[in-house]
């Protein structure tokens, strides 16, 4: 599993119940808290790195964990005997709390570079235990643009400030598209780009042949977090208010999208012919696809090597035939957009890691080579590439637009596929309630995929918004 989540309890909640155990300290109210020391060495313009070491903590524990290791390695040799980075890999139900105990307390093991998840940025500025890049490239001259990035998914780097930049966010994940080449020609010359064009494609393969066209993983957190946000951003919803608060039942138009969503998704299962089905956890509905008996698996990104190497074993050809000749990619956007003329109609909803600047680093060499690296993390396009293999997408416009990123056969095959215009993503954006907002959308998803019509629904979103926002009042209702 790529990536997962915190469980009951919010970032907000474990912090809250971390500082107020520990009395580390109070919430950000103002004020520069962060400090440097120290004198830059130069040769020249360059700045002199004598083999700085760096401490990364990393959120990623999964799949991905090693290539986040290669890619560490990779930029330990180009920087040999000048920047040398660790990772300590923490995982997911205490990332936040370890975040802020060691560095608040002056643990020895405290990262100077955390990448954790984008939602996370609030909560640890409200406790300071992140400080700007900003600042911090003022203070060391190592500068790169921190507007060269998806602005859908980058908007969120001043953590709602509208002040200083704390964190950079390097990537993009969600709901992919795999589709069998040879089946999809039988009944279509093109991919399909709106919901009409996919299911009349679909009809005519499930009328002609009696298989299901879709598969997917509806057992999934992933599926019920990802398509349903999708679905609401899709039909011009919201997630949140910036109380953080949630209207999606008391807001008239708020609770006609969330029908409009549910129903949306439904409609796959309930359409006749029947278009998809429910059931399957990570990765079970591969099985289908690979057999050649289904036109679409809809997956996570991170689960290419796997979608085309069991593809591969199972048809007899090479992992390249199997992913330049038999399978080909699409996107999610307007999948279940009811009126694809709108704007709104190909959003696509990812999660995205974040890079931050502890608090801990505050000898100015130190934070050069923090910088250092963060520069060559979003602007490296072998970098770029590999990270992008193992599920998580480049939003950097450098790497985007170099070559050899754009020539990389999964990158030129797929993931181009995946996200044609990388603005299409939105994230959950800086909630400090995160793991509570996607614990009450993913019980909406599942709940209602399991009904047979829209009966209950206004009743099922009711209940979702006033759970989420009675325990979120019950943690202080903000940070």
């Amino acid at each position: 599993m790529k990536k997962k989540f915190l469980g009951i309890l919010s970032a907000a909640l474990a912090l809250t119940m971390l500082f107020t155990m520990t009395a580390c300290g109070d919430k950000n109210d103002g004020g520069d808290w962060w400090k440097t020391t120290g004198t830059l060495e130069k040769n020249g313009d360059e700045i002199v790195f004598n083999d700085v070491g760096l401490r990364l903590a990393s959120i990623v524990a999964g799949e991905d964990k090693g290539a986040l290791s290669q890619i560490v390695a990779q930029f330990n040799a180009e920087y040999s005997g000048k920047i040398r980075v660790s990772i300590t890999t923490v995982g997911y139900q205490s990332f936040e709390d370890y975040i802020a105990r060691t560095v608040t307390q002056g643990d020895k093991s405290a990262p100077d570079i955390v990448m954790g998840h984008q939602s996370s940025v609030k909560s640890f500025l409200d406790y300071k235990v992140i400080q700007p890049i900003d600042v911090a490239m003022q203070e060391t001259g190592v500068e790169f643009d921190l507007n060269a990035f998806s602005a859908g998914i980058n908007q969120y780097a001043d953590a709602g400030t509208g002040d200083h930049n704390f964190g950079v966010t390097v990537d993009a994940a969600s709901m992919v598209v795999f589709y069998n080449k040879e089946l999809l020609s039988r009944y279509s010359e093109t991919v399909p780009s709106t919901r009409e064009e996919l299911f009349e494609v679909c009809e005519a393969y499930a009328k002609d042949t009696g298989n299901i066209p879709i598969t997917w993983d509806t057992g999934s957190d992933f599926f019920n977090e990802f398509v349903m946000d999708t679905a609401v951003l899709q039909n011009g919803g919201t997630l949140y208010k910036d109380d953080y608060r949630v209207d999606w039942y008391d807001n008239t138009a708020q609770r006609e999208i969330y029908k409009k969503a549910l129903s949306s998704v439904r409609e796959f299962v309930t359409h006749t012919p029947k278009l998809a089905e429910v059931g399957g956890s990570d990765g079970s509905g591969l099985g289908k696809f690979r057999e050649n008996k289904t036109l679409f698996y809809m997956t996570v990104p991170w689960y290419f090597e796997t979608v085309c190497q069991g593809y591969a074993a199972q048809n007899g050809c090479t992992e390249e035939v199997a992913m330049t000749e038999k399978l080909g990619a699409t996107s999610i956007a307007g999948w279940f957009a009811l009126d694809s003329t709108k704007d709104y109609a190909k959003k696509i909803y990812c999660d995205a890691h974040m890079f931050n600047l502890s608090n801990k680093v505050t000898d100015i060499t130190q934070k050069a080579a923090c910088l250092e690296f963060m520069k060559w993390f979003t602007s490296n396009a072998s970098a770029g590439a590999q990270w992008a293999r193992a599920g998580h997408v480049s939003i950097s416009n450098v790497i985007n637009a170099s070559d050899e990123y754009k020539n990389d056969v999964v990158v030129a095959n797929f993931i181009s596929k995946w996200y044609p215009d990388i603005d299409m993503l939105n994230t959950v954006g800086i909630n400090p309630y995160y793991q509570e907002l996607v614990k009450q959308i993913r019980a909406m998803m599942s709940e209602g995929l399991l009904k047979s019509d829209n009966t209950g629904d206004e009743e099922l979103i009711r209940t979702k918004q006033n759970e989420y926002n009675s325990n979120i009042a019950l943690w202080g209702g903000d940070l």
